[in-house]
């Protein structure tokens, strides 16, 4: 397994996955997961993201937040621009969504931290 770019370690299916999202020359997603742990194989998928992703994304620079148990992986902007989204690419459906956020146009062009599967308990508040 070689990855030339960073990349965000995921559970796949109880298995260990690894995902890297680059944007060269075409936008593409390199999802490799570890079939057998004790012979060291891996197997590996490439998604190339439809051109309509383009003329929505625009020159966004996007990193991976990680997985939702539904096999969608999840993309989001380094910095606040406005409006701002989350992306969700489906990698059965090869489709993909996004979702605005509402709200944060206070911290435009601040670095965000985005996680996934967190939640706030108010009782505490």
């Amino acid at each position: 397994m070689l990855m030339s770019h960073s990349c965000t370690l995921i559970n796949y299916k109880g298995k260990l996955g690894a995902l890297q999202f680059t944007y060269l020359c075409q936008r593409k997603l390199e999802f490799w997961i570890l079939e057998d742990a004790e012979k060291y194989i891996w197997s590996k998928d490439i998604y190339i993201l439809p051109s309509l992703w383009d003329n929505r994304v625009q020159r966004a620079e996007l990193f991976i937040v990680g997985m939702t148990g539904r096999g969608e992986v999840v993309l989001s902007e380094y910095c606040l621009v406005e409006p701002c989204y989350i992306y969700y690419f489906n990698l059965e459906s090869r489709s993909f969504t996004r979702g605005q956020i509402q709200g944060l146009e206070v911290f435009k062009r601040t670095r965000v931290y985005t996680s996934l599967d967190y939640a706030e308990n108010l009782k505490l508040m």
